[in-house]
């Protein structure tokens, strides 16, 4: 090979070496403006997506202090509750309150309470609107919900214990079996079965008052008395509270305390007033029966076990059994008293009914299945007993009952 032919092989892999690091360098700058978008996009996204959060958090700002704003007093703050009339439509007067706006470094944020909700009286709709701020951007954004008030200033609202005026509650989907029969005594002011819910009926139960669903029923063909049509029966009602069952409240007022698991077999207390029950608190399980005699609560953190029968000792007595946690009836037992079963944990407040039992008071619970031959007769007279939970004074703040909540 001359050497005029080695100096243009060598010239030629230069050349060649050349291309290839033109085309890494096209490549890798081509990565790096490609990087550089990607950041900058990602960067304006976050940077949009926080204004977005904060103008949304600053929303839910606002529904939160009309709810503040309703629950400080019973005129409330700045007299909201009087403004809007609790929501009560009378007349059919549509009021509005309209909120000054509130400013934040980052934003600010305002409400409009507007009563009531598409004509059902004692709610208010609440539009809660914040407004993100950036030195070059404004991001506006609104949130909704709609709320029940419950007044001691206005007492056609009703009262968180409304519950009470039920034979048979149920804060979620019911049953009721065979030949279930309840007596919900409308001539005294009672109301047949609640439903927070959908309500499927089996077998031939019978109620005698009216039936009232949040939800829809599920062979209504099933239940009597026959004919049909001399009590109510509606689906799609507006949703009744279950008040909380506050153990902390009930032990500081209490006038006994266990800490321990405790049987009752029958008690007799002084007490001769629904005013003035006597407060039995125990904080794990309660075992009872036997004649119960005066007026009293009993309050279990966990469980309670009917074992047999559980009567009034004298016309004088009337007493409420409050439990957290499951409520169990054995043995075919006769119960005069209210049954109210209510816990934190999702639908774990259970009346259970074993065989044929008999209630004469009320059932209240996150859930109700009733069978067999269960026989649920509603007593008036305890409803207006002192320190049930949901108990609502005329001294008392108003309660507001959430019933939706979602952004516009």
């Amino acid at each position: 090979m001359t050497s005029a032919h080695r100096l243009h092989r060598r010239s030629s892999r230069r050349g060649v070496s050349f291309c290839y690091a033109v085309i890494a360098l096209t490549a890798m700058l081509s990565l790096g403006l490609v990087f550089m978008h990607v950041a900058r996009n990602s960067s304006h996204w976050a940077s949009t997506h926080a204004l977005d959060k904060r103008a949304e958090y600053l929303a839910e700002s606002g529904v939160h202090r009309a709810i503040w704003m309703i629950q400080f007093s019973r005129e409330g703050e700045s007299l909201i509750n009087d403004i809007v009339d609790n929501g009560s439509g009378k007349n059919g007067v549509v009021r509005t309150y309209q909120s000054p706006q509130w400013q934040l470094p980052g934003g600010s944020y305002s409400f409009k309470a507007v009563g009531p909700y598409k004509g059902m009286p004692y709610t208010l709709a609440i539009t809660g609107t914040g407004i993100a701020r950036t030195a070059g951007r404004t991001v506006p954004a609104q949130s909704f919900a709609m709320v029940r008030v419950f007044n001691p200033k206005a007492p056609a609202s009703g009262s968180p214990a409304a519950y009470s005026n039920y034979a048979v509650f149920s804060n979620h989907n019911a049953q009721i079996k065979d030949y279930t029969k309840i007596y919900g005594h409308p001539e005294y002011g009672g109301k047949g079965v609640y439903v927070n819910g959908r309500l499927k009926f089996k077998g031939k139960p019978v109620v005698y008052g009216d039936i009232r669903v949040t939800g829809r029923f599920h062979d209504l063909r099933k239940v009597g008395p026959w004919p049909p049509g001399e009590y109510k029966r509606e689906q799609r009602v507006p949703r009744e509270p279950m008040p909380t069952v506050d153990l902390a409240y009930y032990k500081s007022i209490a006038d006994e305390v266990y800490s321990h698991d405790l049987r009752i077999d029958g008690r007799k207390h002084t007490s001769t007033s629904l005013q003035k029950p006597r407060i039995i608190y125990v904080e794990h399980d309660v075992t009872l029966k036997g004649n119960l005699e005066g007026y009293g609560i009993i309050v279990a953190g966990h469980k309670v076990t009917i074992d047999g029968d559980v009567k009034y000792g004298s016309s004088q007595s009337g007493w409420a059994i409050i439990c957290a946690g499951k409520v169990k009836i054995k043995h075919d037992a006769e119960v005069h008293g209210g049954i109210y079963a209510h816990s934190t944990k999702k639908h774990k407040g259970k009346v259970e009914v074993e065989g044929n039992a008999k209630i004469f008071g009320w059932i209240v619970a996150d859930t109700v299945k009733l069978k067999k031959k269960a026989f649920i007769e509603y007593d008036p007279a305890i409803r207006s007993m002192d320190n049930l939970p949901g108990d609502m004074g005329p001294s008392d703040k108003p309660v507001v009952d959430l019933m939706f909540w979602g952004a516009l």
